[in-house]
């Protein structure tokens, strides 16, 4: 739901899946049927997303992170801090 209601609202999304050839540890492993579906759906839509990273190990997933970050930042234009050299003090006169 969140990741829709961010899509829906133009949040840029930051999408990091797990390789799915890793071999998880068997009680990290869903056997609920229905579940397992869900997650292959959201999985799919999700991997669609421009800013989604598949990752293997957890250096990779660092690695990919801060990759991703950086580009965001440079590439998505949002708005939030105003940065110093933006502000104009005499506007709160």
């Amino acid at each position: 739901m969140e990741y829709d209601y961010a899509i829906e609202q133009g949040i840029p999304v930051l999408v990091f899946a797990i390789d799915e050839n890793i071999e998880l540890a068997s009680d990290k492993v869903e056997t609920d049927k229905s579940k397992i579906e869900k997650l292959k759906m959201f999985r799919t839509k999700a991997m669609t997303n421009r800013l989604a990273s598949i990752w293997a190990t957890p250096e990779d997933l660092t690695g990919k992170l801060a990759i991703s970050i950086m580009k965001a930042r440079t590439e998505i234009k949002r708005p939030g801090w105003q940065r110093a050299v933006d502000f104009d003090e005499a506007s709160l006169r």
